[in-house]
């Protein structure tokens, strides 16, 4: 997944302006546009013992579902599709996550990250 590409950054009129939305642009889901809620990182151990992190979210979506896209909605598609964004985001613009003027600075080093 691409920013701009496969998705991109939108303010939604049911999502307050100071947040962003996400607009899916490529695949099924094309047109949908959703906002993450709680994203938590869970830390777990598969049968091997060995421990990977695991990230849990919440989401809503913002449009009117066309009948198209109903059959989609809360599948696994649709949640790996979303999960696959949300990982692009933290991996390369942690700090739009949330409020649109946290830009990373020198000032506020916690608002940017390279984990």
């Amino acid at each position: 997944m691409k920013e701009n590409t496969d998705y991109r950054l939108v303010h939604h009129d049911r999502t307050p302006d100071e947040y962003y939305s996400i607009e899916i642009l490529t695949g099924p889901h094309s047109g949908v546009i959703f906002t993450y809620g709680t994203i938590s990182v869970l830390e777990e151990t598969d049968e091997d013992g060995e421990e990977f992190l695991r990230l849990k979210f919440d989401y809503r979506i913002n449009d009117n579902m066309s009948e198209e896209f109903k059959k989609f909605a809360d599948t696994e598609s649709f949640e790996n599709c979303i999960g696959d964004i949300l990982h692009n985001i933290l991996e390369n613009g942690t700090f739009k996550i949330g409020h649109n003027d946290a830009q990373p600075s020198a000032n506020n080093p916690e608002s940017s990250s390279s984990h």
